[in-house]
């Protein structure tokens, strides 16, 4: 089943749409979708393929990254951890409070809620006589 086309991005020069820049509008965000879909190869064949030894435990280091996340990004990450971290410890004592006022009901109430019958609810109550 075809789908017809929603948006038309018109005529265009595809040597005149640079990849490298922010999309300005929604016309020339799908121009750069076509443009870059259009310059990718149809089959992508890797040249080496690695083998790994069955008993080998070590792996080649080429699989692993080699290089740490800038600075700044590990201290804005750790920075907005705290803050949640904070919010979490501040919302918990919160609730701690909260969950020592409640008074839960009595065991008679409960059981009484759970009676479907008449004739359940008159043996609870016999069995509650004969408890207290």
């Amino acid at each position: 089943m075809e789908q017809e086309a929603v948006f038309d991005v018109g005529n265009f020069d595809d040597r005149n749409v640079s990849l490298n820049e922010t999309p300005r509008d929604p016309t020339h965000y799908l121009q750069q979708v076509s443009v870059s879909r259009a310059r990718c190869p149809e089959v992508v064949t890797a040249t080496k393929i690695p083998t790994f030894e069955v008993g080998s435990s070590a792996l080649p280091k080429d699989l692993f990254f080699t290089t740490d996340p800038p600075s700044e990004q590990s201290i804005a990450m750790s920075k907005r951890f705290s803050m949640q971290r904070a919010f979490i410890r501040n919302q918990r004592s919160k609730w701690k409070e909260e969950a020592i006022n409640f008074k839960w009901p009595g065991l008679v109430s409960c059981l009484f809620a759970f009676c479907s019958t008449v004739q359940h609810r008159l043996l609870v109550f016999s069995l509650i006589e004969k408890l207290y």
